[in-house]
């Protein structure tokens, strides 16, 4: 096993991108034998799986998500001052058996209040939430000596401890706390935080079911809030881009800072605790930025359900970039798909296939078609998977035939197909090849359903679920 392999733990695990993003580091910053995986541990597995990481020599390191940034605290050996005053770690260096427990959320606070010329030093602050996350924000705003900062939040008690927690540490700001049901007076605000999840992709509303647009709303009238003139909003989210807190907050005439900057500041720091600050760093930001607003889209399906022409229309819709992986294999071997089936078989094809689409995996602003088996390599569908989002175009059986038809040269893997006369038996064979890649095919982030769509149907649909 490589000896540089980092795992993020959690649960759930499965809309991490930190995958993606360490494994586009480690493509441009020449770690070719750094592997990077994602491992769902539930609360009761966290002791046994920090005992074999300690005891191994493998692993060098971990991000940590929840529901174990502050559990991990009683199992590791040493904390950094910041994860120690704030309760919670979220990477963990290994060295020889020790483990070390770091809070890289202070960091990507600083950078980015700093990078958007936020400068909070006796200003005021109204943060929304009071978990780990406030309790970040609450450690910057006092060690940079914030006037005041405001707490809001449903479970007031939970508000009030971390009030008197941090009162205790920096003493020169006025820490307060207020439940969302209280009538209260503030002074001209000056940031604007949300810490909750409100609004994240996937949590649309709150658990009464109240849109996040009109619970953001109705923070500001309740509460009457008021902002100084250059006041920012800060959303600590960052999928999507433009919160609905965001989108309030602009309303309002503030300046938006959105989670993403905060997150590449936050990798780009855990890479350096792993591996050491390099010169290299600070100039792929840009790139690793650009790779996270613009992830390539990833086109699968049978042969026939469209991938290279509607690629090729969604590339222009998008103005990026179209890879037709197919064309590159020919281009690459110099000889056709056919001929290199009959001469070196299909395994010296998925060969080829693997590495072209490992070249290109982490290339932002790419639409890139595969072809209908690229996913039954497992490493190539990891690879997919990690580095941009999938998207299966589906077809029917009958639908297939009578595209495939059309085409003048058959793939080898249809010969068997057309070789039968009985419409009723080319489609049968073409359900059990589908039934066949069907796992590989539902791995996909989207699902469209082609069979009555147009190309031009098919890029809308798509364009509106990623």
């Amino acid at each position: 096993m490589t000896q540089n392999q980092a795992v993020v733990i959690g649960s759930p695990i499965s809309h991490s991108l930190s995958p993606g993003i360490f494994s586009f580091l480690a493509s441009r910053l020449g770690k070719f034998d750094f592997n990077y995986q994602a491992q769902k541990i539930e609360p009761e597995e966290l002791d046994n799986f920090l005992r074999e990481f300690k005891r191994g020599t493998h692993i060098i390191g971990l991000n940590v998500t929840i529901p174990h940034k502050e559990t991990i605290l009683k199992l590791l050996n040493q904390l950094s001052p910041a994860a120690q005053t704030i309760g919670a770690v979220n990477v963990v260096q290994r060295q020889a058996e020790i483990l070390y427990g770091h809070n890289t959320d202070v960091h990507g606070i600083i950078w980015t209040l700093k990078n958007h010329q936020c400068i909070v030093k006796e200003k005021t602050a109204f943060i929304l939430g009071a978990g780990g996350a406030a309790r970040s924000i609450a450690f910057v705003l006092g060690s940079q000596k914030a006037k005041q900062v405001q707490f809001l939040n449903n479970d007031l008690d939970r508000a009030e401890s971390l009030v008197r927690k941090f009162t205790s540490i920096f003493p020169e700001t006025r820490f307060q706390a207020g439940s969302l049901q209280g009538k209260y007076k503030f002074p001209p605000i000056d940031l604007w935080a949300n810490t909750t999840p409100l609004g994240m992709a996937g949590v649309p509303t709150t658990q009464a079911g109240q849109p996040a647009l009109d619970y953001f709303t109705q923070i500001y009238t309740t509460h009457g809030l008021t902002f100084s003139e250059r006041s920012h909003a800060f959303d600590l989210i960052y999928r999507p881009e433009e919160t609905p807190f965001l989108i309030v907050a602009k309303k309002l005439g503030l300046k938006p800072i959105g989670g993403l900057d905060m997150l590449v500041e936050q990798a780009l720091q855990t890479w350096g605790i792993w591996f050491g600050n390099t010169p290299e760093l600070e100039h792929i930001r840009p790139e690793l930025m650009d790779y996270l607003r613009n992830r390539p889209l990833f086109l699968t399906g049978f042969m026939g359900a469209g991938k290279s022409t509607v690629g090729a229309l969604l590339a222009r819709k998008l103005g990026w970039q179209l890879l037709d992986i197919d064309l590159l294999i020919e281009r690459e071997a110099q000889m056709s798909i056919s001929e290199i089936f009959k001469k070196d078989g299909e395994s010296r094809f998925r060969e080829i296939e693997s590495q072209i689409i490992r070249k290109f995996a982490f290339s932002s602003r790419t639409v890139i078609a595969l072809g209908g088996g690229a996913l039954s390599n497992t490493a190539t569908r990891n690879i997919i998977k990690k580095s941009g989002q999938l998207v299966f175009l589906s077809a029917q059986p009958s639908t297939l035939v009578e595209r495939l038809r059309r085409v003048p040269n058959y793939r080898p893997l249809l010969e068997s197909v057309f070789a039968e006369e009985n419409p009723d038996e080319q489609r049968l064979k073409i359900s059990m090849l589908l039934k066949q890649r069907e796992e590989s095919y539902f791995s996909a982030t989207l699902k469209v359903e082609t069979d009555h769509l147009s190309p031009e149907e098919i890029i809308q649909k798509i364009i509106e679920n990623i």
